[in-house]
């Protein structure tokens, strides 16, 4: 079983339900695909979604097996020229992007104590700190 599969972010890193939904959808779709016959049915969704993460590709595979083609809204308008039916569902894959904060630390010394700059007050440095951040996409 590929290792990213089992790997669930932190839930801080999640944002809502619906991404607490997939988790728990490919949970559930694991157990099933490489337990059974499916998993011959999953390779070849892989083939066909060879950019997409094995994780993507597990939910691409349980939502929609047939799927030859995925792309968001617009890409369907401009890059192939279709239009999306009224009341079609899109498949849901996780996406994620990186967020990054600066956060405002003491400067201290070798000892630990705080640094007192020329003005009397403990010195600050500014620390950038990156993190992924993990949504709904849907395609």
């Amino acid at each position: 079983m590929p290792a990213d599969i089992k790997a669930r972010p932190p839930a801080t890193m999640m944002h809502g339900q619906k991404n607490a939904g997939a988790f728990s959808r490919i949970e559930a779709g694991v157990s099933g695909v490489f337990t059974s016959d499916n998993y011959r049915s999953y390779l070849r969704t892989m083939a066909k979604f060879h950019r997409y993460s094995a994780r993507n590709c597990l939910l691409i595979h349980l939502q929609r097996p047939e799927a030859t083609m995925v792309a968001g809204f617009d890409a369907w308008k401009k890059k192939f020229h279709r239009h999306v039916l009224a009341g079609e569902k899109g498949i849901t894959i996780i996406g994620y992007a990186l967020k990054s904060s600066t956060l405002r630390k003491p400067l201290r010394d070798e000892k630990g104590d705080p640094v007192i700059g020329d003005d009397g007050k403990p010195a600050i440095e500014y620390v950038k700190h990156s993190y992924p951040v993990y949504f709904p996409v849907y395609v």
